[in-house]
């Protein structure tokens, strides 16, 4: 990497690293603190950030590490086509970012090379600072690392934090790489399972039955989201039903046209999926008013139990 950078990526170490603290004991903090003026972390960008929708990506976190030059075989198993990497050195607790992300679908890849093991997750931080998890995994270092990697669905524009935590076997000596890149036509790793297909079938075929105009949701995603629009103002009660184990959380938001889901919530309620022999829909009774031309979104997080398992499915009924 060029002067130029090296200069750049050390103003902004400069600019971070007072606010950078990792928990623990006293004694990790001052082992950073030693080391904070010698070493820096380096975001690898392998793509144009636009490709991402990220306006700029931040190294907030290590305030250890030499980046690339001691991670190579990490970025060379994490990197992905267009995608951008985050590299650096393993300690017991970091945050590096990728600012501003557009809403999409997303795959984070993680690598770790040497000794140890090495937590990683996606938190998708919201302007008012509200902080949802995105999942991760659990990566084996070593010095030819193998990637691991998740997906999830970005509902609406944010920063993604990457949260990493090292072992005793890792912290301080093994090195990361993290990349963040949008899921392709190509991808086939959101294919649902057979199981949410089938649970999705069944939570549908209920609401049918009762006469409702359904739609369903599988659950192999993070998050999933389902706009509903009518061409009739008045009043419309939500039914809903959940096969499988587990729950999901549902939120519905009222938007205007081309705005996004961040408009105003209607409904927060957790759903139980139920797994009897003979299942009913949820007795889930939300009356929404609503405004010919708006747009309402739908959106399932399943809990950890009902991802890739449970099927869900809703539906909107005039009240009368």
């Amino acid at each position: 990497m060029s002067d130029q950078f090296d200069d750049l990526f050390a103003a902004l170490r400069t600019e971070t690293i007072p606010g950078v603290r990792p928990p623990g004991a006293d004694s990790a903090r001052e082992t950073v603190r030693r080391r904070r003026t010698r070493k820096r972390v380096v975001a690898v960008t392998t793509t144009a950030l636009a490709v991402l929708g990220i306006a700029g990506v931040t190294a907030i976190p290590r305030l250890t590490g030499p980046g690339r030059e001691g991670a190579s075989a990490a970025v060379d198993a994490a990197e992905r086509p267009g995608g951008t990497t985050l590299a650096g050195l393993v300690g017991l607790y970091s945050e590096p970012s990728f600012p501003k992300v557009a809403a999409g679908d997303y795959t984070v890849t993680a690598a770790c090379e040497g000794t140890g093991s090495l937590d990683v997750r996606a938190v998708r931080v919201a302007g008012d600072g509200t902080r949802t998890d995105l999942g991760g995994q659990t990566v084996v270092c070593a010095p030819d690392p193998a990637s691991r990697s998740w997906q999830f669905r970005m509902a609406a524009a944010g920063d993604i934090v990457v949260t990493l935590a090292g072992d005793s076997g890792s912290a301080e000596t093994a090195h990361y790489a993290v990349t963040l890149s949008r899921v392709t036509a190509t991808d086939d790793t959101f294919t649902p399972s057979d199981l949410t297909m089938t649970n999705t079938a069944t939570a549908r075929d209920i609401l049918e039955r009762a006469g409702l105009s359904a739609q369903s949701m599988t659950t192999e995603l993070i998050q999933l989201a389902s706009p509903w629009e009518s061409t009739a103002d008045g009043e419309f009660v939500l039914r809903v039903a959940c096969v499988g184990p587990g729950s999901v959380a549902l939120v519905v938001t009222d938007n205007a046209p081309g705005s996004g889901r961040s408009g105003a919530e209607l409904v927060d309620e957790k759903i139980s999926c139920t797994e009897e022999a003979i299942p009913q829909a949820y007795p889930s009774h939300n009356r929404i008013q609503y405004k010919a031309g708006r747009q309402l979104w739908v959106t399932v997080t399943p809990d950890a139990a009902a991802r890739d398992v449970a099927g869900f499915a809703y539906a909107l009924q005039p009240a009368g």
